[in-house]
C-alpha cells in the first residue's frame, strides 16, 4: 500500500512544486512518472535482486528532492535580486 501511494503521489507532488495550473501539472507529473519508471526499471535490471517497484520509488523520490533543491536555489537567487 505504501509503495502504491509513493508511486502515485511523488510525481504529482514534484510537478506541483513547479506549477499551479492543472494542465501543466498533469503533463509534468506524467513526464516525471515516465522518467522514474524507465530509470527505475533500468536500475532494477542492472542490479541483481533489486526489485523494480522500490527502484522506481527511489528514482521518483530523488527527482523530488533534486527538484526541491533546485527550486529553492532559484528562489533564493531571485530573492537576492540575481538569477546567475
Amino acid at each position: 500500500v505504501v509503495l502504491t501511494c509513493a508511486l502515485l503521489i511523488t510525481p504529482a507532488a514534484t510537478a506541483r512544486m513547479w506549477s499551479s495550473r492543472l494542465s501543466v501539472n498533469v503533463i509534468l507529473a506524467s513526464a516525471i512518472g515516465a522518467v522514474s519508471g524507465a530509470l527505475g526499471t533500468v536500475i532494477s535490471a542492472s542490479i541483481e535482486k533489486a526489485p523494480a517497484g522500490p527502484s522506481i520509488v527511489i528514482v521518483a523520490s530523488a527527482l523530488a528532492v533534486a527538484s526541491f533543491i533546485v527550486k529553492n536555489a532559484l528562489l533564493g537567487n531571485a530573492r537576492r535580486g540575481s538569477l546567475s
